[in-house]
C-alpha cells in the first residue's frame, strides 16, 4: 500500500504541473484563468456523476444480479464511447491554426 501511494504521489507530482503549464500555454493571452478554470470541468463532472453511477452499478450488478464483475462492461463501454466521441469531435471540429496551415501548403 505504501508503494502504491508513493507511485500515485509521484505521478501527481510529475503530471500536475505539466498539465497546468499546457493549459495556460494553450489559452490566448488574457484568457489563461478561464482556460485553467474550465480544465477542472471534467473533474467536476466525474465527481458529480461517478459516485452515483458507481453506487448504482455496484448495487445492481453486485446485490441484484450477484455478478459484480459484469459492471466493468458498463465502465469499459463508457470509456470506449468517450474515446469514440473525442475522435469524432476531432474530425468534425478542425482547429483554426490547423486549417490555416493546410491552406498554405
Amino acid at each position: 500500500m505504501i508503494a502504491a501511494l508513493f507511485v500515485l504521489a509521484l505521478g501527481e507530482i510529475t503530471q500536475s504541473a505539466r498539465y497546468y503549464e499546457y493549459v495556460s500555454r494553450l489559452a490566448p493571452p488574457g484568457q489563461q484563468g478561464t482556460y485553467m478554470g474550465y480544465s477542472f470541468l471534467p473533474i467536476a463532472i466525474g465527481y458529480l456523476v461517478g459516485g452515483k453511477l458507481g453506487g448504482f452499478l455496484v448495487h445492481y450488478f453486485g446485490e441484484v444480479l450477484h455478478r459484480p464483475e459484469q459492471m466493468w462492461w458498463v465502465v469499459s463501454g463508457i470509456g470506449f464511447a468517450t474515446a469514440l466521441l473525442m475522435w469524432v469531435y476531432n474530425i468534425v471540429v478542425k482547429p483554426v491554426a490547423a486549417a490555416d496551415s493546410s491552406i498554405a501548403d
